[in-house]
């Protein structure tokens, strides 16, 4: 599939209908699913997709998994967040390797203007399991929203060890 220009990608866009840029999204009517295609991990919870945007057509975007929050690679308050965010994607990596197919559902825009979605990987028993619940399951993520405050990592390091 062919990689588009900027007039296709607003056309996605525009497809997602009138977006509210308040903290919590509003979903369009062409929230999805969607078909994608992993082009890399970004971090423990974003990966960049070729998303098929309508039939024939395919754009790249980053995706940040709505409901969580996974330690900074960069940015970041300690050095125990940094190792923490290396392992989140690691493991992200291993889940989600370039060219694997997945799923996103209810896309949307976040107050920052990225691509919001519940990202999903087929599993080989025909079912769908959420990014969320592997990152979180696997203690490299944690439940967050954006009316919560800025998860503390690095004094969650500090029990990081004990628990592990």
């Amino acid at each position: 599939m062919r990689q588009l220009t900027t007039y296709a990608k607003i056309l996605f866009l525009l497809m997602l209908g009138s977006l509210s840029y308040a903290e919590s999204p509003v979903l369009s009517p062409y929230s999805g699913p969607y078909q994608a295609t992993v082009v890399r991990v970004i971090d423990g919870d974003t990966i960049e997709v070729d998303a098929e945007v309508w039939p024939g057509l395919v754009a790249r975007y980053a995706v940040r998994e709505r409901g969580i929050d996974a330690p900074e690679i960069r940015r970041v308050a300690c050095e125990e967040e940094r190792k923490w965010g290396e392992d989140a994607k690691a493991q992200l990596e291993k889940l989600y390797p370039a060219g694997q197919i997945i799923r996103l559902d209810d896309v949307a825009l976040d107050g920052f203007g990225r691509v919001l979605a519940d990202v999903r990987r087929l599993l080989p028993s025909d079912q769908f399991i959420p990014l969320e619940r592997d990152m979180i399951s696997r203690r490299l993520a944690v439940e967050w929203d954006p009316s919560m405050a800025d998860v503390q990592w690095c004094l969650l390091a500090t029990t990081r060890d004990s628990a592990d």
